[in-house]
């Protein structure tokens, strides 16, 4: 499977896509879902904001997601130990 994207000004626009024709369905969602993750990744490195996408044969870009920041803490949870403190 491949994409072929640019990025522009704060948003990535898919210009083409497409997959090898023997590729089963379950492998070219697969492969989307990869290349989604990967995507996401360079999106928020990047501060873009959305997901363009330009169908075949169309010459305007439709709205496909918008990236947001995810808030994540590490180390936080659920402690069922009671907490001891040294002196």
């Amino acid at each position: 499977m491949f994409v072929a994207y640019s990025q522009v000004g704060s948003d990535f626009v898919i210009m083409k896509f497409g997959h090898h024709p023997s590729v089963s369905e379950k492998e070219v969602q697969r492969a989307g879902d990869l290349i989604d993750a990967a995507l996401e990744l360079e999106a928020l490195k990047n501060g873009v904001k959305q997901l363009l996408i330009v169908p075949s044969g169309k010459t305007t870009a439709e709205f496909v997601r918008d990236y947001k920041v995810k808030p994540f803490v590490a180390g936080l949870g659920v402690n069922t130990k009671p907490i001891a403190y040294v002196n």
